[in-house]
């Protein structure tokens, strides 16, 4: 008989670069990421974009990315 294999899901909130070593860890073990939720990018004055080091790390894995976005 096969037995069903379950992976807990989880959606990670973070934004600074010391959530990285967090996310790392949750995907170096049996959790499934479902998505990542952080803050906008950093519009700087020259158009100049900048994203947060979880969005890079999410975008590197892959994975489903929400952002705020600003109310003005």
């Amino acid at each position: 008989m096969e037995k069903n294999i379950y992976f807990p899901s989880i959606v990670f909130f973070g934004t600074p670069a010391f959530a990285c070593a967090s996310l790392k860890k949750l995907c170096e073990s049996k959790f499934v990421i479902q998505a990542v939720v952080t803050r906008h990018d950093h519009i700087f004055s020259k158009g100049v974009v900048e994203q947060s080091e979880i969005k890079k790390f999410a975008i590197e894995k892959n994975f489903l990315i929400f952002q705020h976005t600003i109310a003005c």
